[in-house]
């Protein structure tokens, strides 16, 4: 299988990379933005880097050349504009994908609550998602909460909240619950998705 994975530097990126490495003989085309994105630690004869520009339509389409199967990882929560630069992102992708004749999308987003109380963050979440499905490819949406993991920044947030103050007055935001989930898990369940047969838009 040729996987083509947008967002292979970041914390997931890695973790699914090493794995379809060690326990594959799939053929993986990574992207990074810039050189120093590119982990010195993850090189095998079966993983290409490739520099891409999602905002450029060739750039994007070559990126996807010959590739099958696409795992979109790519999270803007960084920017000012994050909700509108993910929704921006995914359809550029999505187009994309469909003009290379991606076969299957995997996307990893957040879970969302049933409430209508959404954070922008975890609208943002959705709204990829439905951005991606949207170029008629099929899609598996793997949704996950926290994940527990050094290089996971929801994970660090707690972290150092809980390491330099032990005893804090906590806002109401915090009496909403969630289900962490070791990274090694949320790896394996896109890694799951790849050999499965996905009809429409999936939610995992």
């Amino acid at each position: 299988m040729n996987i083509a994975i947008l967002g292979a530097p970041g914390c997931v990126g890695r973790t699914i990379t090493k794995k379809l490495l060690d326990s594959s003989q799939d053929k993986i085309t990574a992207s990074y933005r810039i050189e120093d994105d590119i982990p010195r630690d993850l090189q095998n004869d079966r993983l290409i880097w490739k520099q891409v520009d999602l905002f450029n339509p060739s750039s994007a389409g070559n990126f996807l050349q010959g590739s099958e199967i696409l795992i979109y990882l790519i999270h803007s929560l960084g920017a000012k504009n994050f909700e509108q630069l993910d929704v921006r992102l995914a359809n550029s992708a999505g187009d994309a994908a469909k003009h290379a004749g991606i076969k299957k999308i995997i996307y990893m987003g957040g879970i969302v609550p049933d409430s209508r109380n959404v954070s922008p963050h975890l609208l943002s979440r959705m709204k990829t998602g439905q951005a991606l499905a949207s170029y008629g490819i099929p899609v598996g949406e793997v949704r996950a909460s926290i994940l527990l993991a050094t290089c996971s920044m929801s994970y660090l947030i707690i972290y150092f909240l809980a390491k330099r103050l032990p005893v804090m007055i906590t806002p109401q935001w915090l009496n909403s619950f969630c289900a962490p989930i070791a990274l090694e898990d949320a790896a394996s369940a896109i890694a799951a998705l790849i050999s499965r047969d996905i009809k429409g838009h999936e939610i995992f």
